[in-house]
């Protein structure tokens, strides 16, 4: 059985004790850290942890999480931290985007249309539900990675050099192995 949140809030108390401070910004630049280069934009599926499979230390990439792993439902955070690194920082932003969609994920299953029509029965009146999409995957996996590195390529909000850096894969639940798209 899944954990509560009280549970959850316990284990978080059992680990102050080997808890170590994150370094702020100024301090992670003291110490010649910079920030991370790579985004990573992988699905919300608790089996598929690019974390884990990726073996990331802290500061090595920024990871978004959503349905299906979709661009299209992160663009403005990475849009927003590019810009804020190029700015702030004084340097050439983020370098690489890595989209990483998985087998056996439930994107698979579900339709936008059975989300639209659920949303209906709860909010009749909403009009803006029947233009909304929830990141079905009608395609195979494979070819959900192409059409997202296609928008990537003529979405004029992420950086040209960036989305050009872009690289797709396709992560095996049961072998573990990412396959290049």
């Amino acid at each position: 059985m899944p954990p509560t949140v009280a549970e959850l809030v316990g284990r978080n108390n059992k680990t102050l004790t080997t808890h170590i401070p994150a370094l702020s910004f100024k301090e992670n630049a003291e110490a010649g850290i910079g920030p991370p280069r790579v985004v990573i934009i992988s699905c919300v599926d608790p089996r598929v942890t690019p974390e884990k499979y990726f073996r990331l230390n802290p500061m090595e990439a920024l990871v978004f999480r959503n349905i299906a792993g979709h661009p299209q439902s992160c663009w403005k955070d990475i849009a927003t931290l590019d810009t804020f690194l190029i700015e702030f920082f004084k340097n050439s932003g983020l370098e690489q985007l890595i989209v990483v969609h998985h087998t056996d994920c439930g994107s698979t299953v579900f339709t936008n249309d059975m989300i639209r029509q659920g949303l209906r029965k709860r909010l009749p009146e909403s009009r803006e539900i029947a233009e909304m999409d929830f990141g079905a995957v009608s395609t195979s996996i494979e070819q959900s990675v192409r059409d997202d590195l296609a928008w990537l390529e003529t979405t004029p909000f992420i950086r040209k050099e960036l989305a050009d850096s872009a690289t797709g894969f396709v992560y095996d639940i049961k072998s573990g192995k990412l396959h290049q798209v």
